[in-house]
């Protein structure tokens, strides 16, 4: 029983568990605010694209109907 209750006092103290849980929120945290930047950038880029599209879709109308 000594051993038993001594070896639960030293699992309390150890602080590594603690040290990997941090980190791992801090993962958690970085790759949350990563694929929200990256999101926002993709929906920027989509526009962007949407635009030139548009604006060639109708210079081609103005190039095909003066032929």
């Amino acid at each position: 029983m000594a051993n038993f209750v001594s070896a639960a006092r030293k699992f309390a103290a150890d602080e590594e568990g603690a040290t990997i849980v941090e980190y791992s929120l801090l993962v958690a945290l970085l790759a949350a605010a990563s694929i929200a930047i990256l999101y926002g950038l993709g929906q920027n880029i989509k526009g962007l694209y949407t635009q030139v599209n548009s604006a060639v879709s109708s210079a081609n109308v103005g190039i095909t109907s003066a032929s």
